[in-house]
């Protein structure tokens, strides 16, 4: 992770965070991943976080208290048009008992432009985020046809904030091709919780390996969605099988494509190989990434592909196509393999030569256990950090 170059020492005071955010978890929504406690550690780097978290009318959700300063907000908004006066609306509220000095927009879209409009008013500093790869993207922009206006949309709020936050370099690259200023720029992927990772549950790991017992486990874990490019992992598994028998595919998530995928493995080779465990407690996941052989992320997209950072804390060799950001995660033929996208055969090999030699899968496990403290460890110190430039202004500091 990489901090913008001028920053100076650090003061002592702790900002107050207003977050505009679309994680449901937040506010106790069910989803893969450890959006809670990652906010927790944010915490101890703020004064108070107030995260105003985007829902539907008649979510059912409610005020989360997710540490002794830090709250989640359920918006409850009637559409997401009004989300913008919801968003409004709490942050009088908020600054009713304390004035706030940094937002944090979450995407460079609706939130974006709510942080824009508060940073104007209110003369507060503004951070915005890009957890995703919008730019210079036809993947995406092929997904759905409102993203053609979300991209204009933030080629207009990005270069109005104090700061982007882009979580791999890749992301840094496309937004300083387009004429973003490298000082604007902060590279600082999405904190995993490395202590939280190596505490998994022996006994279930050991029940997780019997379920299957005498077969190599895959894993695959992320939302079940058309940019993941499950088919194509599924055309690579029947392949694999061909050749290794002794095998299955655990697929962890839930998402639009999970009854597309429930059709797929009812074909020969794969009704009863490939396991659809639907979305998982992040403990139960963590006690996952102990007991299989290999992780894959066959994407067509990513931003910073944080199940690999997690896969790799946990020792396992991981297999990716080649998205742009991949090659920030894997050194191929060091901690796992790149493949070609859409290249099946490829991706077969690969899994192939992981399941068949032992000795070579714990090596790069190993490795890659070694390549992510090295690379991606203190996340939320060097948020703290970057809140803290931005808020007391020591980045790019005056003569």
């Amino acid at each position: 992770a990489q901090l913008p170059p001028a920053i100076i020492s650090m003061p002592s005071n702790k900002p107050v965070i207003f977050m505009i955010s679309s994680d449901r978890t937040l506010v106790g929504g069910a989803a893969l991943g450890d959006a809670v406690l990652r906010h927790a550690a944010y915490g101890n780097y703020a004064e108070s976080i107030d995260i105003l978290v985007y829902t539907k009318r008649g979510s059912g959700l409610g005020e989360y208290q997710i540490a002794s300063n830090v709250r989640a907000h359920p918006s409850n908004s009637r559409s997401k048009l009004l989300f913008f006066f919801d968003a409004l609306r709490m942050f009088k509220n908020i600054q009713k008992e304390r004035r706030i000095d940094l937002i944090v927009a979450q995407d460079p879209f609706i939130f974006g432009l709510i942080g824009l409009w508060l940073k104007k008013k209110y003369g507060v500093k503004l951070e915005i985020n890009f957890h995703g790869d919008f730019w210079e993207n036809e993947s995406w922009l092929r997904e759905r046809f409102i993203n053609r206006f979300l991209l204009w949309l933030s080629y207009f709020t990005a270069p109005r904030a104090d700061i982007l936050r882009a979580v791999s370099v890749v992301i840094r690259d496309k937004l300083l091709r387009r004429g973003i200023t490298k000082s604007k720029i902060a590279v600082i992927p999405t904190p995993v919780n490395e202590a939280q990772l190596e505490i998994f549950d022996s006994v279930k790991v050991a029940e997780i390996k019997n379920r299957y017992a005498g077969k190599k486990l895959i894993l695959f874990a992320g939302r079940l969605h058309c940019v993941k490019n499950l088919p194509f992992l599924l055309e690579a598994f029947a392949l694999v099988r061909k050749s290794y028998s002794d095998v299955v595919l655990i697929v962890a998530g839930d998402g639009p494509e999970r009854l597309n995928l429930e059709q797929k493995i009812k074909e020969p080779g794969l009704y009863d190989m490939v396991f659809l465990l639907g979305l998982l407690d992040h403990k139960d996941l963590i006690n996952y990434y102990h007991a299989v052989d290999l992780l894959v992320l066959p994407s067509l997209s990513e931003g910073m592909p944080k199940v690999l950072v997690e896969g790799g804390f946990c020792g396992l060799p991981v297999i990716a196509t080649n998205f742009p950001s991949a090659a920030q995660v894997i050194k191929d033929g060091e901690n796992g393999f790149i493949v070609p996208m859409n290249d099946k055969e490829k991706l077969a090999e690969r899994i192939l030569f992981l399941l068949k030699n032992d000795d070579a899968r714990r090596k790069m496990g190993e490795a890659n256990r070694a390549f992510m403290k090295e690379n991606f460890s203190k996340g939320p110190e060097r948020l703290g950090e970057l809140w803290r430039a931005i808020v007391f202004e020591t980045l790019n500091p005056k003569p």
